[in-house]
């Protein structure tokens, strides 16, 4: 009878630890950053040009391109963060990653991760617009006002994966702040 009520007692506890286990896991939803995608609202159309993302878990996304370059603004309510993407002829990737925690019958949102494609400041000044592009990975901490970037990932192997870790590493500290 003690061996029957310890093995229901493991098979339990580890059965509740797999089901915590599987709780944590992150997920991917994808949303549009294509500056050209038609769900994109311009609203400014002089310099500089803002285009308004359709808003996502209670985030909105703007992208501002100007004379000064482009950057990529996150916000919550009223707190929110601006991205640099600077120098002129920089341009985004055409998609953005939310990860999310399933907490309940909830996604709760806590990362965001897009590409950017940076032009050198040599290249642009001397006009070399068929230059290749700096790619990098801008991975956000989405904590509504709190909302900060953990870091900027250069291209490279594994960099999807490494962004993935970083966005969902509750411990991770903000290294960049634009606010």
């Amino acid at each position: 009878m003690k061996i029957i009520s310890y093995v229901l007692l493991v098979s339990t506890v580890m059965m509740g630890g797999g089901l915590a286990l599987a709780q944590s896991q992150a997920y991917s939803d994808y949303t549009t950053i294509d500056f050209d995608d038609k769900q994109c609202r311009t609203i400014e159309d002089d310099n500089p040009i803002v285009k308004q993302y359709p808003s996502f878990a209670n985030y909105q996304v703007n992208h501002v391109a100007g004379d000064n370059g482009a950057q990529l603004s996150v916000s919550y309510g009223e707190h929110g963060i601006y991205v640099p993407i600077m120098p002129l002829g920089s341009s985004l990737g055409k998609k953005a990653e939310w990860r999310y925690r399933m907490v309940g019958n909830k996604r709760q949102y806590h990362g965001l991760i897009f590409r950017t494609f940076k032009m050198r400041d040599e290249d642009y000044i001397n006009s070399n617009f068929d230059a290749p592009r700096i790619e990098e990975l801008v991975v956000v901490r989405l904590n509504k006002e709190k909302t900060c970037i953990l870091d900027i990932l250069p291209v490279g192997k594994d960099v999807n994966k490494k962004a993935r870790q970083l966005a969902d590493d509750m411990n991770a500290i903000c290294s960049l702040e634009y606010n």
